[in-house]
């Protein structure tokens, strides 16, 4: 029932405006966005709700100044994650376009390219993005809560930590959903000997897209033993890839899932 719909665009859409709990509505958006999910998995009553709301011009589709970030937890080269640290990471930055970050704690707003911040209260502070171009005439903002825990991890409350907002180069836009995300795991990583294997995918099969990419940005091809999932599982060959930290990206049944990779 989605047909001429950019799925992936709108749940960015929902997702944000959800995210966004300085807007009074936002809970109206996060009931949109589980109206979507549920539309995708068939429920026609769901994409009656949804079409009603895209007929009545509640979404008009991308605004030409788009963005698709992530926010992740900061790791050591070695793959440890460090505590209180936070990255933000943007995978469709263009420099043709001005970025403004609002931190959300009423320090002033700033245009400087891949920002760091620290936070020196408690959380949880609403991140905001605004990408504006006037080649293009248009402008939009995007939101998200940034919070960590007593262990300075995504997620909860403490007392201080910092933010780092990096431009990840040109990736493809795509937007992560739960769905066969939720029991998506890689193994073995590290990665020692040159194969990794995807599990937790679709059981229903179907073909898988994957990217890797480094931290400066730079997409790299991988081999597939085979566009298939079989049984929700597939191996990727990455021999002769650099030791390092890369970022995967998995494409499968219409839904993009984003996990850390640490090849030694």
């Amino acid at each position: 029932c989605l047909d001429g719909i950019d799925v992936g665009a709108l749940i960015l859409y929902l997702s944000t405006q959800c995210a966004d709990q300085s807007n009074p509505d936002f809970w109206y958006y996060c009931g949109l966005l589980e109206s979507l999910t549920d539309a995708m998995n068939g429920d026609e009553e769901a994409c009656e709700d949804l079409w009603a709301w895209l007929d009545a011009g509640g979404w008009e589709g991308e605004t030409g100044c788009d963005i698709n970030f992530e926010v992740m937890q900061a790791w050591e080269a070695n793959g440890d994650l460090i505590p209180n640290e936070v990255w933000v990471w943007i995978y469709d930055y263009d420099s043709e376009y001005t970025y403004t970050y609002d931190f959300g704690d009423e320090s002033p707003v700033t245009t400087e390219p891949n920002p760091t911040h620290t936070y020196s209260g408690n959380g949880p502070y609403t991140f905001c993005i605004t990408v504006s171009s006037e080649a293009d005439s248009c402008s939009a903002t995007y939101c998200d809560t940034l919070s960590v825990d007593s262990l300075g991890m995504l997620e909860g409350f403490m007392s201080g930590f910092t933010v780092n907002v990096m431009g990840a180069g040109e990736v493809v836009n795509s937007v992560e959903a739960p769905e066969w995300t939720d029991s998506f795991e890689i193994y073995p990583n590290p990665v020692e000997e040159g194969q990794l294997q995807l599990r937790g995918l679709d059981p229903r099969g179907g073909a898988v897209t994957a990217e890797l990419t480094t931290l400066t940005g730079e997409r790299l091809a991988l081999d597939l033993s085979s566009g298939e999932a079989q049984n929700g599982r597939l191996t990727l060959q990455l021999d002769g890839l650099a030791s390092g930290i890369y970022l995967l990206r998995v494409e499968h049944s219409g839904i993009w899932a984003t996990r850390k990779v640490v090849i030694r």
